[in-house]
């Protein structure tokens, strides 16, 4: 997550462009490479936050006959304010063919100029005023935050809402923004890492629109117009998909005024393409792409479950003592503490609205790999067959509950939750009640998910030197 310092003096507030930081739908892609070297008990250990109890209550806003609902956590501890929200099912996957792309770049061009403001003037707005304001088009949600001060927050809401009613799409900033498009293609090809993301997600999803290429194709990106922005957002951003998360210093009272000034002239009722579950075959196929690399990385997927299953907090649990929980992992204890063969190694759930799955991923060198290849089949068939021990258990436990108060050390980590709890139907109390969730799970409840989830097949593709 960002960090932000708000003050009066002017800052910049310009994103480094996301374009060039390629994001995998598998979320375990990306838990690989933050997790080189980390200790996740000594980062608990030493926190002021691991006692930290939640006693402020989430409560749930409406205005405009209910149609426009928010979840709200009042903290007037700083005087900052912090709005999330995603327009569910609008994002990449729901791209048309012929458009692929057209989400990742509408949510580009959203803060170049809106109303009467240029792209420059808005950003010196933005800048003036001390306000985040970014968009963003995941495979399944298209989304948006906006963080200002209290002392700011008129203005703040006013730019948003230009945004949503009068974007400017200039031909200009249109043909700036597909160069930068093009420029991050190029980059996923000459990155191992990216490369492998790209292939693995075709491998896993074929036709399936997870399996496209999250920046589009050249044709389709050059073609864009600003017309097809604008029936984009027409389309698929609308009151009927909105879910919007509020922290801060901000009450109920003041909040429905900002539902109905920001949101309240959107479409009542989104017109978003079906995007059906993905049916990937999971026959322990292995596909092997030749770089000249220091490094071979691999990924590898196998079935996972739902956030509503109740497996999933079983599943959670025993993906942690697996591969989630850092160096102190069965995957990092095997495999590199015991014989020293990865640099990094780990697993973790990737969770979509379409598809759910337990990641595993290493990177070793070419001539160790072979080897942890073998390590890592061995140590998956012993986890599914024997499962984990109580003491693991325990030490999970504590860990997850201990930490769970780090995801929120800024304003605006906690109203991304917000909109995560009700897209997931958790309820307003979810933030009370998630440690007892990790609590209650047995070791029963543990070794049967061992023993149903890392005892299936798999998919695997791998990037590197393998001569």
């Amino acid at each position: 997550m960002r960090r932000r310092i708000y003050h009066k003096k002017k800052t910049d507030y310009s994103l480094i462009l996301w374009l060039l930081l390629i994001a995998s739908v598998i979320s375990g892609a990306v838990y690989l490479y933050r997790q080189q070297g980390f200790n996740p008990q000594k980062l608990v250990d030493n926190s002021v936050l691991q006692g930290r109890r939640f006693g402020g209550e989430v409560k749930e806003v409406a205005a405009l006959d209910g149609k426009l609902k928010a979840y709200l956590l009042e903290d007037k501890t700083n005087p900052i304010i912090s709005v999330d929200f995603i327009f569910k099912g609008a994002g990449a996957a729901a791209d048309p063919s012929g458009k692929e792309g057209l989400a990742k770049f509408t949510a580009a061009m959203l803060k170049d100029g809106a109303g009467n403001y240029t792209a420059q003037q808005f950003k010196e707005e933005l800048e003036d005023y001390a306000i985040g304001l970014s968009f963003s088009a995941g495979s399944d949600d298209f989304g948006g935050r906006l963080v200002t001060t209290k002392e700011n927050a008129a203005k703040a809401y006013e730019l948003l809402k230009l945004v949503l009613q009068k974007p400017r799409f200039d031909d200009k900033d249109m043909q700036r923004t597909k160069s930068e498009f093009r420029l991050a293609r190029q980059k996923q090809t000459e990155h191992p890492a990216s490369e492998l993301s790209l292939v693995f997600n075709e491998e896993l999803y074929g036709i399936h629109s997870y399996g496209r290429n999250p920046l589009g194709n050249a044709a389709a990106v050059d073609g864009f117009k600003a017309d097809d922005l604008r029936q984009m957002m027409a389309n698929r951003l609308a009151q009927s998909n909105l879910i919007i998360g509020v922290a801060g210093d901000i009450n109920a009272e003041e909040l429905k005024q900002v539902l109905l000034q920001v949101f309240g002239e959107l479409p009542e009722k989104a017109r978003v393409n079906f995007v059906r579950d993905a049916e990937v075959n999971f026959d322990n196929r292995s596909r092997n792409i030749d770089r000249k690399t220091g490094q071979t990385i691999s990924l590898s997927a196998s079935r996972g479950t739902s956030r509503s299953s109740a497996d999933f907090y079983p599943l959670y649990v025993a993906n942690y003592i697996y591969g989630g929980a850092g160096l102190n992992s069965r995957l990092a204890q095997a495999v590199r503490e015991k014989e020293g063969l990865v640099y990094s190694i780990s697993s973790g759930l990737g969770m979509q609205d379409k598809s759910n799955l337990v990641v595993g991923s290493f990177s070793t060198t070419p001539e160790n790999f072979a080897a942890v290849s073998k390590l890592v089949a061995a140590e998956r068939q012993k986890f599914a067959a024997e499962g984990a021990s109580q003491a693991e258990l325990q030490q999970a436990k504590d860990y997850l509950i201990a930490s769970y108060n780090l995801r929120f050390a800024a304003i605006d980590d906690i109203s991304q939750m917000l909109v995560m709890m009700q897209k997931d139907n958790l309820g307003a109390d979810f933030l009370r009640k998630r440690n007892d969730y990790i609590e209650s799970v047995s070791l029963e409840e543990v070794n049967k998910a061992a023993a149903t989830y890392f005892a299936d097949e798999t998919v695997t593709v791998n990037i590197g030197n393998f001569k």
